[in-house]
């Protein structure tokens, strides 16, 4: 029989009475060969301030050491669990994970960037305050070709907002002075696990976000808004943000962006700032098929319909 010391009971008690005033906070990280950042970002989770968190490492078959370290993390901390699966792409890695997820709320975390260590503490203390489904951060890049940090938000930017359905939809279309990407992506956010019941993310989408966190804001009942540097976004080769824009992407950006503007009609929003997103959008597009030779195409006439109808729209207002 093991005999503890006061001190030690103290503690126990201490830690017992915590994780009944604080939810269990489940942490999805998918993973897919980024040996080279993995352990910083793992790091950077397991030093959270916020400690009543679990962490689920999703590794979406691997073929580097990735899986490997996953496994050497959770041997380490009984908070983590692995789950390794064939590859199928990002978007089905975290729906996996956030089906494994036992906590009251879903943070995702890529797993080649870190987070500030006070990021869920910060997240979780807003959603008591206010009750919220959901409370987004806002992000800083580091850059790994030049190694250095770039800033969004400064110590006179913080704020702490309640945002509607409206003006979340508003400042993903570019409607905000500092940086609308915050309100697309899906990291550096704090969400009831139950606005995933019926939301997923679309597998085959390189722009999973894009498709999916505006059905997020439809579905939640109170979303806040804090203006501060809590996750940090790691820029490199290969990754999204690095990647070059070629006709794919235009394409898939399209359709992601014909699915999304139809949820938020049908949600009776006012589509005129997303609008004139959607239609720089549709003059990237055009641009990349003439680049590729490609205007004798049903997508390039699709295109082109789709650019006169707007214009002759506006045409009428004046």
């Amino acid at each position: 029989m093991k005999v503890f010391r006061w001190t030690e009971c103290l503690y126990i008690i201490r830690k017992w009475r915590y994780e009944r005033l604080t939810e269990l906070i489940s942490v999805i990280v998918p993973v897919y060969n980024t040996e080279q950042y993995l352990v910083e970002c793992l790091e950077s989770i397991l030093k959270q301030t916020y400690s009543n968190i679990e962490v689920i490492l999703v590794d979406d078959g691997s073929i580097d050491l990735s899986g490997n370290i996953c496994d050497q993390f959770a041997r380490n901390d009984s908070r983590i669990r692995v789950f390794h699966k064939q590859n199928e792409g990002v978007a089905i890695a975290k729906n996996f994970g956030i089906e494994q997820a036992r906590g009251e709320y879903i943070v995702i975390v890529d797993s080649d960037d870190m987070i500030e260590e006070r990021m869920i503490q910060v997240l979780y203390d807003q959603a008591r305050t206010h009750q919220a489904d959901i409370v987004i951060g806002n992000y800083c890049i580091y850059d790994e070709n030049d190694k250095n940090y770039y800033f969004y938000v400064w110590d006179k930017d913080y704020v702490v907002e309640e945002l509607t359905s409206q003006e979340l939809i508003d400042r993903q279309a570019g409607a905000w002075k500092w940086n609308s990407s915050a309100f697309i992506i899906t990291v550096c956010k704090l969400c009831k696990k139950e606005l995933f019941d019926e939301i997923s993310f679309t597998h085959g989408r390189r722009f999973d976000d894009e498709a999916s966190t505006h059905r997020l804001y439809l579905r939640s009942k109170r979303t806040i808004f804090v203006n501060d540097n809590l996750y940090i976004y790691r820029t490199r080769s290969g990754s999204i943000m690095q990647t070059k824009f070629d006709i794919s992407w235009a394409k898939d950006l399209v359709e992601v962006f014909s699915k999304k503007i139809s949820d938020l009609v049908l949600a009776g929003l006012d589509v005129s700032v997303m609008r004139i997103r959607f239609v720089n959008l549709l003059k990237d597009y055009k641009k990349t098929l003439e680049e590729y030779q490609m205007i004798d195409t049903e997508e390039y006439r699709d295109i082109c319909f789709r650019l006169n109808i707007f214009l002759e729209s506006e045409q009428e207002k004046e």
